[in-house]
């Protein structure tokens, strides 16, 4: 939406935009979501994530294949990359969601 000419084409897969998903949310949302609340918190999601990667995150060898796996291993088992997941959750519940809120009140879209 900042550069709108840099955009030749666009395909949203999976996308709405977090401040209409908070400003929905219910019970039954925050059941099934309930990974973004906990994500959004400072140290904790890191520390029980870091503390037993595969138990947190499962996936096998025979579920994803060899390659895919060690890859997928080696990604999870990373402090840095679990950081990195994490603090995309943060910045959803944080300046994401401002974001969203400055463009909905300027009547910004997606052109």
């Amino acid at each position: 939406m900042g550069h709108p000419s840099a955009v030749t084409h666009l395909i949203v897969l999976d996308g709405v935009p977090i401040l209409e998903a908070l400003e929905r949310c219910d019970t039954r949302f925050a059941t099934a979501w309930w990974h973004w609340f906990f994500f959004a918190q400072q140290e904790k999601p890191e520390r029980a994530i870091n503390a037993d990667p595969d138990a947190w995150h499962g996936g096998s060898a025979e579920q994803m294949g060899p390659e895919a796996y060690a890859d997928y291993s080696a990604a999870v088992h990373d402090p840095r990359v679990i950081q990195g997941m994490i603090e995309d959750y943060r910045a959803g519940i944080t300046i994401d969601r401002l974001h969203d809120a400055e463009d909905r009140e300027a009547g910004r879209r997606i052109e």
